[in-house]
């Protein structure tokens, strides 16, 4: 999937078409899809925002990602997602928020 998203980054099109879909979908109730959600908008800020230094936007997916780990007490990808916004405080020169 994150080769799929770093196509994306590329062509800025379909990467909105992404990006709308999980907005979108963003109220929906049905577990396993919020859990998906969770896990797109994670590759949305590190596969394509990111990468291409539009370190607000992969912020804005990040703390989306980071609410739906949150609510399915994902340790494991809460961590991970933590680490990818103290690099993207980092790459701001936000060293503050970057520990």
């Amino acid at each position: 999937m994150e080769a799929l998203l770093n196509q994306l980054g590329q062509h800025g099109a379909r990467y909105q078409m992404v990006k709308l879909a999980v907005d979108s979908l963003e109220d929906t109730t049905d577990r396993d899809l919020r859990m998906e959600l969770g896990k797109l908008a994670h590759l949305l800020g590190r596969g394509v925002a990111q990468h291409q230094r539009r370190y607000t936007e992969a912020e804005t997916n990040y703390r989306k990602a980071l609410e739906l780990f949150i609510e399915f007490n994902d340790r494991h990808s809460q961590a991970n997602t933590y680490h990818n916004l103290g690099i993207v405080a980092q790459h701001q020169r936000r060293y503050k928020h970057s520990t």
